[in-house]
């Protein structure tokens, strides 16, 4: 039997985020769940009456996109 890699501080950590902001509005925020196998990407900004557009993706995380370590 295998031993599992010892995965890195990145993918050990419960949750990880990262935020851009630009001046006109736009937002758009990186949440990454490595105990979970997902991360989801979200974006936001005004639309032309001013209102705020937000729309979300999830997609699935099988390996650490850093170290490339099997996640359970």
């Amino acid at each position: 039997m295998a031993s599992r890699k010892k995965g890195c501080e990145w993918c050990e950590e419960e949750i990880y985020g990262d935020t851009i902001e630009h001046p006109n509005g736009f937002l758009m925020w990186l949440e990454v769940y490595p105990l979970n196998n997902f991360m989801s990407v979200t974006c936001q900004a005004n639309n032309e009456e001013g209102e705020v557009m937000e729309d979300d993706i999830q997609i699935p995380m099988n390996y650490c996109p850093n170290c490339g370590r099997k996640l359970t």
